[in-house]
């Protein structure tokens, strides 16, 4: 708080009388210390009365439960691991300094990328002075205690070097983070680097297009942070979620190897996933067809010729795209090369390639 009332002044000078130091009294307000010192000096409540020893909070009876401003590091770090570890409050407004904000991103690295045009702007406003307590709230899991949401405030903080107040809540389940900020943007990407997958926008994009052969790939409709989530989780660790980051190395490695003017026909996520798909349907077809786009050679240079040449005209559709990979793979399970007219396919008007 700002403003101390006369009730808060009479308990701070029942403190002061005791012998409290000027920062405790502060962090068990969560004021800043100046507040505390102004009653010191008689500058604000002079006349108000010190409370009686009777009214007064224990003498360190319970760990703080409060961060302030000029606060050693050390003891915010010490007050934040007591919060972080309950009895959990509901959210309070804390003051969150440079320091600790580095400190809470350094131990926290499972986070979605950083966006760095919104770190920006924000510590402009906190340097200048324009940001105020909002009604966002910071959020940790239980332990082990995880940064849920609120990187990029914390990363504003430090590059802005000011503190800013906050509500902060601790405790909070770690499986409900895919519901948090539904209505800002957070990728299927995000969610999965928020659990820690290695090249998460691929992998997600990958799950995507997998869902999308297995079900309609017609369907346009985005995919929800939770459905991705949950198709990682029951692939993770298992034979094919080993394939399908495999997957991910080699579709990068293609789409590397056949950029033109600093881009590709390919797009790794959507190539990945229908490997994955494919991989599935006949292993053997799909390393080959893999190899022949890695090459360059046979059905995998005839499609991204294809490809090539429909991009001079504008975007791919990525539709189109999908089905004219899976009729190149098809024509290289059956042993045969297919030409660059055979190879084109229009989602407007033919049905999409079966893969068995």
């Amino acid at each position: 708080m700002n403003m101390l009332t006369n009730q808060d002044i009479s308990i701070v000078k029942g403190m002061l009388l005791r012998g409290d130091k000027q920062h405790d009294i502060a962090a068990h307000f969560g004021c800043n210390s100046g507040r505390i010192a102004e009653v010191a000096l008689g500058k604000v409540g002079p006349n108000v009365p010190a409370a009686s020893v009777a009214r007064l909070p224990a003498a360190s009876a319970q760990p703080k439960r409060f961060f302030a401003p000029g606060m050693p590091l050390e003891e915010q770090i010490a007050i934040f691991n007591a919060l972080a570890n309950g009895p959990f409050d509901v959210a309070r407004a804390h003051y969150i300094s440079p320091e600790l904000a580095e400190h809470i991103l350094q131990h926290n690295t499972q986070n979605r990328p950083k966006r760095t045009g919104n770190i920006a702007r924000w510590a402009a406003n906190m340097a200048d002075g324009e940001w105020g307590l909002t009604g966002e709230t910071i959020v940790f899991s239980k332990s082990p205690v995880r940064l849920l949401d609120g990187q990029h405030r914390l990363a504003a903080c430090v590059k802005a070097g000011v503190g800013f107040r906050t509500f902060v809540a601790f405790g909070i389940d770690r499986g409900e983070f895919t519901k948090i900020n539904t209505g800002a943007v957070k990728t299927n990407g995000d969610a999965l680097a928020i659990l820690g997958v290695s090249d998460p926008s691929c992998v997600a994009a990958a799950l995507r297009w997998r869902h999308l052969l297995l079900s309609n790939p017609h369907d346009r409709s985005s995919l929800t942070n939770e459905f991705i989530v949950q198709q990682w989780k029951a692939l993770d660790k298992s034979p094919l979620g080993v394939q399908l980051k495999e997957f991910c190395v080699q579709a990068r490695g293609i789409v590397k190897a056949t950029k033109k003017n600093g881009s590709s026909v390919f797009t790794p996520g959507q190539l990945a996933g229908i490997l994955l798909r494919l991989h599935v349907v006949d292993e053997k077809a799909t390393a080959k067809f893999i190899q022949s786009l890695e090459t360059q050679k046979g059905n995998g240079k005839v499609l991204t010729t294809r490809l090539e040449k429909i991009s001079e005209f504008g975007r791919i559709n990525d539709v189109g795209r999908a089905g004219m990979i899976v009729k190149a793979w098809l024509a290289t399970r059956d042993g045969t090369a297919i030409s660059a007219k055979g190879v084109v396919y229009d989602p407007s008007t033919d049905a999409f390639p079966h893969v068995g």
